[in-house]
């Protein structure tokens, strides 16, 4: 059988790539085929954990969306909007290489669309539009083809101004299933589209990392004791604004935890890695991890170094998902998409509701709404947020986690390998 797949892992971002070879991992397919808009990452990637399979690389190459870029200034940016609501058919009339993404589509037997968070107006934005139609259209060649469609573990939502974009592309789709990471506010949106079939629920894909990933025994810092990871992507004036107050959590974790801080960036470039730079040149008391090398963070070396530290403040959802899935308490801060914040509220909420279900707890000891906000409540109060949040990560813990692993590997196989010809 082979499978292809299809998704936003054009991008350096850790969540987005790691989910991709989490799937192909656990779906267990040899014969692979993906569809991206940035070949030579894939091919990157590829060659780190991919050895094994039989790969076939397909670019996405979509006529361009006029105004692309971000108006910025390298320390804040403004996002412009695209509301037009395009069709199916204007989708696909803007493919430069239709007929070859056509010949690819007609080789496999089943079109996997990773999971994430791309499904969304900010995604319709004009500096992303171009990336999300290069992952819309072989989704729409695929249905033109009668290929089955399966939906991993998105979060779909807030459209708000790009709901009949939204509506024309879901409603357009014949055979697929489609699976959601939140029970929140994934399905009501989806509803506002339209799409009225059934949703159902899965962890993220990244949530039960697969064996296939090498751990490391170890995690990959040259610290000899205990340490917690800070991780954020806030743009470079915000992080300037608050220098003073991060001096201070650094110095605090260290004078009365005795807790190094160790920066972990997730993405390359203003995704983290150029913050990362900013912090190292601002203060000499902070580990910063090295990913310019690689260009990308390791999945494993991630997995371990939050697995390893006594807490988490972070920016980034699969930071958070991390530490979660590997009992670490952690303050994960809410940024703003959309002008608010029901999209990070909508997955990192999920996320507590899916693997607390059937604790008492409350999404604040967990949340903040700011980076000043979770600074201010660790140093103020860690050892409760620790003590709380472990009171948490139980054997009831451990019961939904188990649901939640089968309900993934049968979701698959009932929609993944019983396309198989």
């Amino acid at each position: 059988m082979r499978v292809g797949f299809v998704g936003p892992f054009g991008d350096s971002n850790f969540g987005d790539y790691g989910m991709l070879i989490n799937n192909i991992y656990d779906i267990k397919a040899k014969d692979i085929t993906i569809f991206s808009y940035n070949i030579p990452l894939i091919s990157k990637l590829a060659q780190k954990y991919l050895n094994n399979y039989n790969l076939s690389l397909c670019e996405v190459n979509i006529v361009a969306e006029p105004n692309l870029m971000v108006t910025h200034n390298c320390k804040e940016y403004a996002i412009e909007y695209n509301n037009y609501p395009d069709t199916p058919f204007e989708i696909l009339k803007k493919i430069r290489n239709y007929q070859e993404i056509l010949e690819q589509i007609s080789r496999i037997d089943v079109l996997v669309v990773n999971g994430g968070g791309y499904f969304n107006h900010l995604w319709n934005a004009k500096h992303r539009r171009t990336r999300l139609l290069s992952i819309i259209a072989p989704i729409l060649i695929a249905n033109q083809l009668k290929k089955k469609i399966v939906f991993m573990g998105n979060t779909y939502g807030p459209f708000e101004e790009s709901t009949n974009f939204f509506g024309n592309f879901f409603n357009y789709l014949d055979d697929c299933v489609i699976a959601s990471r939140d029970e929140v506010y994934s399905t009501s949106e989806l509803r506002k589209v339209g799409y009225d079939k059934p949703v159902q629920h899965l962890p993220d894909d990244l949530y039960f990392l697969n064996e296939g990933f090498t751990l490391p025994s170890k995690p990959p810092l040259t610290l000899s004791g205990k340490y917690i990871v800070l991780e954020l992507y806030s743009s470079i004036s915000e992080i300037e604004a608050k220098l003073e107050q991060l001096g201070q959590f650094i110095t605090t974790m260290k004078r009365t935890y005795d807790y190094d801080v160790v920066f972990l960036p997730f993405d390359v470039n203003y995704g983290g890695e150029i913050q990362g730079k900013l912090l190292a040149s601002s203060f000499d008391n902070i580990t910063i991890y090295d990913i310019s090398k690689p260009g990308y963070l390791d999945v494993s070396e991630a997995n371990s170094i939050i697995k390893n530290a006594e807490f988490v403040i972070c920016n980034r959802y699969h930071a958070f998902l991390l530490a979660i899935a590997n009992n670490i308490p952690v303050l994960h801060f809410l940024r703003d998409v959309c002008g608010d914040k029901r999209y990070y509220f909508n997955k990192s909420y999920g996320l507590l509701k899916s693997v607390f279900r059937n604790q008492m707890f409350s999404e604040t000891d967990f949340l903040e709404s700011s980076l000043s906000e979770a600074i201010e409540h660790s140093i103020k109060e860690l050892p409760a947020i620790q003590e709380k949040q472990k009171c948490l990560f139980n054997s009831e813990k451990v019961h939904q986690e188990t649901i939640l692993y089968e309900r993934r590997m049968q979701y698959i196989e009932d929609n993944i390998w019983s396309s198989e010809n």
